[in-house]
């Protein structure tokens, strides 16, 4: 059932993410190839910030599926499978 659930996630996640792709290829990211044009530091420091601020992301995105208006239809079958 949990296979059955992801596969059926799976193409929604592929359409949520694709915009973020598409700006990739196309140059509007603010991806870069030469390390010297902004240095090691912010190299080291723009991946520290990056975890931060997916890891932050990703913590409310999960407080508001527990929202009442959300659990039931969104979020509560991820439970059944973390064992909570």
């Amino acid at each position: 059932m949990e296979i059955q659930t992801a596969m059926k996630a799976f193409p929604v996640i592929t359409i949520l993410t694709m915009p973020w792709i598409y700006g990739e290829i196309h140059g509007k990211s603010l991806l870069y190839d030469d390390l010297h044009q902004y240095g090691l530091t912010y190299l080291v420091l723009s991946g520290v910030g990056f975890i931060i601020f997916t890891d932050f992301c990703i913590y409310w995105v999960h407080r508001i599926e527990h929202h009442p208006l959300f659990y039931a239809t969104f979020h509560k079958l991820h439970h059944k499978w973390i064992g909570k």
